[in-house]
């Protein structure tokens, strides 16, 4: 059963100026001045302002993916605030471009199939050759079954296609985790006023949000994400999760990252 905070909850007059109160302390000085002058915290707040019922806003999270910040933002603006300090992803090693590429111009399976059995790799010595090799042979499985041209649960995909990808974690220090997982990150937010008080019962343990995926190392959690299918992609389902609950979790990832290690603040 989901949380109560993936659902967005209409907003109370106490809610409202709780939420201002919240844009009225912060610090201009330290607000994020865009190059043609516009402060992106004031832009918030007047978005934050023009919901009743519980927006990103209201936790100071901008997801530039939103349409409500055409409202305030110009297009030019909006792409700087996607492109700011955006992580540039790594290039894959030569020897796993070598090996990839042993399979270019090749469409039928049974040439592929060829071509993979081929090659073996150590799992301990060339792990991510040994990932992607073994990878090619799961992919071939489901398309030689046609698995994928049948009408698949979540879980089915969760199980059979994304476990693909949680096998590139083995050989590292970062470790996935799928099924419904509770984030800890959260569970330490949501319960953070949880208190035995005078002459009264202890308050329950409140339950925090649950995700698909959950991506940690031994210290801290690290990442989280959503799986849903291509055609449920504008559902009330995918909205609430992906577009409301997840980035939630992602910011009190941070903030746990932030606490333990604040030295790299």
């Amino acid at each position: 059963m989901d949380s109560p905070e993936s659902k967005a909850h209409k907003l109370s007059s106490e809610d409202k100026k709780l939420i201002t109160a919240m844009y009225k302390r912060l610090d201009e000085e330290r607000m994020w001045r865009l190059s043609m002058g516009t402060i992106v915290e004031k832009q918030m707040e007047k978005v934050a302002a023009m919901c009743n019922h519980e927006h990103l806003s209201h936790s100071l999270i901008l997801d530039p993916q939103d349409n409500v910040w055409a409202l305030v933002f110009t297009e030019k603006e909006i792409q700087e605030i996607k492109s700011h300090q955006a992580p540039k992803l790594k290039t894959m090693p030569d020897e796993m471009n070598e090996y990839i590429a042993k399979y270019k111009g090749l469409v039928e399976l049974e040439a592929i199939e060829e071509v993979n059995a081929q090659h073996r790799f150590s799992r301990l010595k060339e792990p991510y050759l040994h990932w992607m090799s073994t990878s090619i042979a799961k992919v071939l499985d489901l398309l030689y079954y046609n698995y994928l041209g049948k009408e698949r649960s979540e879980s089915d995909l969760l199980k059979h296609v994304w476990t693909i990808i949680d096998c590139c974690f083995y050989h590292d220090t970062i470790d996935v985790f799928s099924g419904e997982q509770k984030s800890k990150s959260t569970n330490n937010r949501v319960n953070n006023d949880r208190s035995v008080a005078a002459q009264e019962p202890c308050q329950r343990r409140k339950v925090g949000s649950k995700t698909d995926l959950l991506f940690a190392t031994d210290v801290v959690e690290l990442g989280t994400a959503e799986a849903g299918k291509d055609t449920d992609i504008n559902s009330t389902k995918m909205i609430s999760e992906s577009g409301f609950k997840t980035p939630k979790v992602l910011k009190d990832m941070l903030y746990h990252m932030v606490k333990e290690t604040p030295a790299k603040l």
